[in-house]
Order: C-alpha cells, then structure tokens, then sequence
C-alpha cells in the first residue's frame, strides 16, 4: 500500500544523495530519488520509511515481485550450497536446469539450445562468437569491448576482422517507425533481409541470423 510520511527525497535520501554525488559516476542515474531499504511484492519503502507502488524496479532484474517466497528460498538453498557461479569454470547441473526449462517453454518446435547473459549488450556478441566458434577461436564480451590472446594469434585476429567486416545489418520491422507506415512494416524489411542475404552477403556465406522480437 502507498504510504508517504515526509517528502521526497526526505532528510536520509537527501544525505545519501549527497554522498553518491562523491562516489558515484554522475552518468550513472537513478529514476526515483528514494533509496530503497525493503521491498515486498510490488511495494518499496525507501529509508525515511515511506512506501511506494513498485512499477519499475523489476525491469533490471526480475519480473515476479520483490523478496517472492519461491525464489528467495531458492536462492538461499543454492547459496548455502555453493555461491560460486561461473559455469566457464567448471559445470553446474542447476544451470543445465534452467536451459532445459527455458528450451521447453520457448515456442519453437525444432531443436533449441540457449544462453545465458548478464545483460542486453552481451547478447549479439555472444550470438557472432557462437556462430563462428566452429572455426575461429577468440574469446570477447560486449562488441569486441576487450580480447585475450590464444595459442593461435593468427586465428584470433582473423576472427576479430570477421566480427567487424562480416557482421551486416539488416532495418527491423517495426509498424510505429517504418518510414512507409504500418501497413508495409512486414514485405518491405522481408524484402530487404531477403535481398541482403541472398544477393549481398550470398546465402551459402550465411552462418547465422540474429532477430530480436520483443
């Protein structure tokens, strides 16, 4: 329920704005000028004790709520288990789990196979590292952000000229943006990508097609 005491942002807020001011980038910004010291469900009560209908935290990380019983009893579990989680490292049957899981609701009837990111930037990289992992060995996280040398350099920097010449793009469907209106959102970039596949890149050169649909 939506309960508020004292202004916003109130006497505490207000000095821990003035700390993050001191150790924080200011490029690094925050939506609500309230900080958070307990949330349940989908309400948050900030450190001056006053209380919010929650409609954005969840974005960066979950979906179900703050502190769901189910997942909070799930974490702990795994926590008391074990809290190292690097499956590079070594494997864990938990995150084969999730796969498997993710794999069956996903609305596809052929073979799936899934990964796991940190966060959005990650995912198209990932996507061009596993696409050309069957012949080229490197190793990168976000759009060749950094690299590590591997036993073979003239492998690595192969593969790195492909990641910047061989990755082409392609205008995404979209009814609200498309310069021709919504109704010609579908044929025209259908078109496009069928064009750009076949007669600019050539389709047997084709190792992947990455899409986003939201």
């Amino acid at each position: 329920m939506r309960r508020i005491v004292s202004e916003v942002p109130g006497p505490r807020p207000r000095e821990l704005l003035a700390r993050r001011r001191c150790l924080v980038p200011a490029g690094v910004g925050a939506a609500l000028p309230a900080f958070a010291e307990a949330a349940d469900g989908g309400v948050l009560v900030d450190v001056d004790g006053n209380s919010f209908i929650d409609f954005g935290r969840g974005i960066a990380v979950t979906t179900v709520g703050d502190s769901a019983p189910s997942v909070t009893e799930r974490a702990t579990a795994q926590l008391r288990r074990s809290t190292h989680t690097c499956f590079l490292v070594n494997p864990l049957e938990s995150y084969l789990d999730v796969r498997q899981r993710l794999n069956e609701l996903a609305p596809v009837p052929s073979e799936k196979r899934t990964g796991l990111v940190n966060f959005g930037t990650e995912v198209p990289s990932r996507f061009v590292r596993a696409s050309l992992s069957s012949t080229t060995p490197f190793k990168e996280a976000t759009n060749l952000a950094h690299h590590e040398p591997h036993r073979e350099e003239q492998a690595l920097q192969a593969g790195l000229r492909a990641l910047r010449l061989d990755v082409h793009r392609a205008p995404m469907a979209h009814p609200y943006c498309w310069p021709m209106g919504p109704t010609s959102c579908a044929e025209e970039p259908a078109d496009l990508l069928t064009n750009l596949l076949d007669r600019q890149v050539g389709g047997e050169n084709v190792a992947a097609v990455l899409m986003g649909p939201i």
